[in-house]
């Protein structure tokens, strides 16, 4: 049985709930930085270039 010969019949709250269950697997978690490491990623940026900049100056 080829995968186009098994009918699909879903409403569309079905539908949504095989789409949620199917995206909640781990296989498409992003590695994306969650926002607390955004925003610590940032804070050192900034402070990076406030130092770079001060050890540039006389």
């Amino acid at each position: 049985m080829a995968v186009s010969d098994v009918p699909v019949d879903l409403d569309r709250d079905e539908a949504r709930e095989a789409a949620t269950r199917e995206l909640s697997d781990p296989a498409y978690v992003s590695d994306d930085p969650n926002p607390l490491e955004r925003a610590i990623d940032w804070v050192l940026n900034r402070l990076g270039e406030l130092l770079a900049g001060a050890g540039g100056r006389r």
